[in-house]
């Protein structure tokens, strides 16, 4: 409710000629400023990046030539709900009949998830995706598309999206998974991750035998299944954590997101504002983390409040 009335950026694409795109996706341009578009539009994260000095002798490297790109490199990419929210947000601004008429630019280095997105969700042709290893890169044309979020002071730093950005995200991904006969319901494991792991969730599948809990591994699946497992999902329980950036591709689910008390207040927004803007049900349960990676031990009050969203879930 906080940011209901906060003013919004714009969205925008903006395109340039003669620019040179230097280390991780900072673009200058052809009078040798950098557009700060590029690096998330705030300087704080062309300062994060340490290329300014890449930057400054930029004339000294190799470089490759491209007619027309969009560059979508930059510091947050290798997370998978950064790369959702802030990488393929932005080229849903642009004309779907456009982006297939420049090179997509990202790191040689990106996650596997990252072409699988392109591809999959966007119909990206592979051909057009182009690994950047080097250092320089020239381009004739570039396209600079906005990003969808809004961060400053009135939204005390927390990255607000763009409603428009998060159903057009929703609208394409229902266009590339089916609807199953049943949902299905799952909690998140992250016993594969260093940190927010639930320590007994075999607790929830023996309390809710009539619900059919799974446990799901999400980075055991390909980006496609992800994507149809959350367009089919009934209830999802889940810690804190990039998995539930999937929710943008659900369907009417109900999420229980576990959230450690000793972290930001602002973190319990990210996934909630996609839930909010789908009209989902999503519900919050504070947790005192057990240890310093927030891992969730469930005791007999979490279980108390997880048991209110089971029960309201039932009754409907």
């Amino acid at each position: 409710m906080a940011f209901k009335n906060i003013k919004l950026r714009n969205l925008f694409v903006k395109e340039l000629k003669d620019v040179e795109v230097i280390d991780h996706g900072v673009i200058v341009n052809s009078e040798g400023y950098i557009e700060l578009e590029s690096t998330i539009f705030q300087k704080e994260y062309l300062n994060k990046l340490n290329c300014n000095h890449w930057v400054y002798l930029r004339k000294l490297f190799y470089f490759n030539h491209i007619e027309k790109a969009i560059v979508l490199s930059n510091y947050l990419e290798q997370n998978y709900y950064h790369w959702i929210l802030e990488c393929v947000s932005r080229l849903v601004i642009i004309k779907t009949e456009e982006l297939n008429k420049y090179k997509i630019v990202i790191d040689s280095k990106s996650p596997k998830f990252v072409i699988d997105s392109l591809i999959n969700l966007l119909d990206i042709n592979q051909e057009n995706i182009f690994l950047k290893k080097n250092k320089r890169l020239k381009v004739s044309n570039v396209l600079i598309p906005s990003f969808p979020h809004t961060r400053d002071e009135s939204t005390s730093w927390t990255n607000v999206y763009n409603p428009s950005v998060i159903r057009k995200i929703n609208s394409l991904s229902k266009r590339k998974t089916i609807i199953a006969p049943r949902k299905r319901n799952f909690i998140i494991s992250r016993k594969k991750a260093t940190q927010r792991r639930i320590l007994n969730s075999d607790i929830i599948l023996k309390k809710y035998t009539e619900l059919c809990f799974e446990i799901v591994f999400l980075e055991d699946l390909l980006f496609t299944e992800q994507m149809q497992l959350f367009r089919n999902a009934g209830i999802i329980i889940s810690t804190h954590g990039a998995g539930l950036t999937n929710l943008i591709f659900s369907e009417q689910p109900v999420i229980v997101e576990f959230f450690p008390s000793n972290r930001y207040n602002r973190d319990a927004f990210y996934f909630y504002q996609i839930s909010s803007e789908l009209d989902f049900s999503h519900y919050i349960i504070e947790f005192e983390a057990k240890n310093a990676k927030q891992d969730l031990f469930l005791d007999e009050n979490t279980l108390s409040e997880l048991d209110k969203v089971i029960t309201e879930y039932k009754n409907v």
